[in-house]
């Protein structure tokens, strides 16, 4: 789901953390991208479709069983009351917010300070994995 820019920092975020060998899979909060005439091309996703993709989501990653889920960005941040991982029993997941990598982007990319911190976030994150 990471394009772009922002996409290329967050593999070079991986790969700098030394950790571009351990398995990892990115999905979105909802599935589908929110898209319409009204919000624009990249808009962000109302609370009913968050609550409508969220048992999707859920469903989905009790399959995979992830030991670690990152949050990247303010709307999973925000909407990470919804998943709350009580289906899973022993363990439930570490969970890590970071900031989403368009921000990264925004503040000055690999050359600023930020993504120092971004990648040592990455690493901890990583290493429960």
């Amino acid at each position: 789901p990471f394009v772009g820019r922002a996409g290329r920092l967050l593999d070079g975020a991986i790969k700098d953390a030394n950790c571009g060998e351990i398995p990892y899979l990115f999905t979105n909060l909802i599935i589908c991208r929110p898209c319409d005439a009204v919000g624009g091309p990249n808009r962000e996703p109302s609370e009913m479709e968050v609550g409508s993709c969220s048992q999707r989501l859920m469903d989905f990653l009790e399959i995979i069983q992830p030991k670690v889920v990152v949050y990247l960005g303010k709307i999973p941040q925000h909407y990470s009351e919804v998943f709350r991982f009580t289906r899973w029993v022993n363990p439930a997941p570490i969970v890590f917010h970071l900031h989403h990598p368009s921000y990264v982007v925004r503040m000055g990319g690999v050359k600023a300070k930020i993504y120092v911190d971004y990648v040592a976030r990455i690493k901890e994150a990583f290493k429960y994995a």
